[in-house]
């Protein structure tokens, strides 16, 4: 089918329309004329789920297929956490139904241990702890150990520049929305064996239509005072960076979604929370 793009109208314009606005990126009615409020919809949607390049305010195939499938959910926040009503996907049986609270942690694997033993550890800690998630850093060489670990799937991204140092795991019966990942900028660092850690990622995924969980990696030797970060120059300016992109992607979620939940984690010590 063709593309839709400003002066397209129809029914699939109304839909997409539907669903931007069910999203919190389009203002205002939606009817079945694609406008400029569209067109800039539209690029929102493409910058916060990593389109490459620059988004333009087309819609293809690939957009359309993201967007298909997304629940209208509502929500409201009080107290120390979120409360959430949430629609059912899937229909109204029991399996279709939106979980309203979620229960994760936030882990770091650390380098140099036995794959085997990581995987056992989490393994015992997520369903002891009957967790939905975990974000996880330091994950290098343990994805194939972290895929393995039954009723969860690891949401990671090898191809970043830190070939996928965090990572979150998910629950089975949860349904995975809108995963990407953040890039961090700058030069890097050297390790304290002579090596060179590049510019890290951080992960993000979307839980239950409702959640967006973010798992990202504080440098080693990098401490905040005052609101800055401190610590070795090459460092700070690395990690500087994609705290940077962190505070923009978390503004950019809140004004177009303020109805939904965000968590970011970059704990080093098994913290758990419950989110509701």
């Amino acid at each position: 089918r063709p593309p839709l793009h400003v002066g397209s109208t129809g029914n699939r314009v109304e839909k997409l329309e539907e669903r931007l606005k069910s999203q919190g990126y389009l203002k205002g009615a939606a009817d079945d004329r694609f406008d400029a409020g569209t067109a800039k919809a539209v690029v929102a949607y493409k910058r916060d789920h990593g389109w490459e390049g620059k988004p333009k305010g087309v819609v293809g195939e690939r957009m359309a297929q993201s967007l298909k499938g997304t629940g209208a959910n509502t929500s409201t926040t009080g107290g120390s956490g979120t409360t959430a009503e949430t629609s059912q996907l899937g229909g109204s049986g029991g399996k279709g139904k939106t979980p309203s609270t979620l229960k994760g942690a936030t882990y770091n694997v650390e380098r140099d241990r036995d794959p085997k033993d990581v995987q056992k550890f989490l393994s015992k800690f997520a369903k002891n702890n009957k967790l939905d998630f975990v974000q996880l850093q330091e994950i290098n060489g343990y994805h194939k150990a972290l895929e393995k670990i039954p009723g969860y799937h690891l949401v990671t991204f090898p191809g970043a520049k830190d070939h996928g140092e965090t990572g979150i795991l998910v629950k089975d019966s949860l349904l995975q929305k809108q995963a990407m990942s953040i890039q961090g900028e700058g030069g890097g660092w050297t390790t304290v064996r002579g090596g060179h850690a590049p510019p890290r990622a951080a992960t993000a995924v979307k839980l239950a239509g409702w959640l967006q969980v973010v798992s990202a990696h504080q440098p080693p030797s990098v401490d905040w005072k005052d609101g800055h970060p401190v610590g070795p120059p090459n460092r700070v300016s690395t990690y500087k960076s994609l705290s940077e992109k962190l505070l923009g992607f978390a503004k950019r979620k809140i004004e177009n979604n303020p109805d939904q939940g965000l968590l970011i984690g970059v704990t080093v010590r098994p913290t758990t929370c419950r989110i509701a």
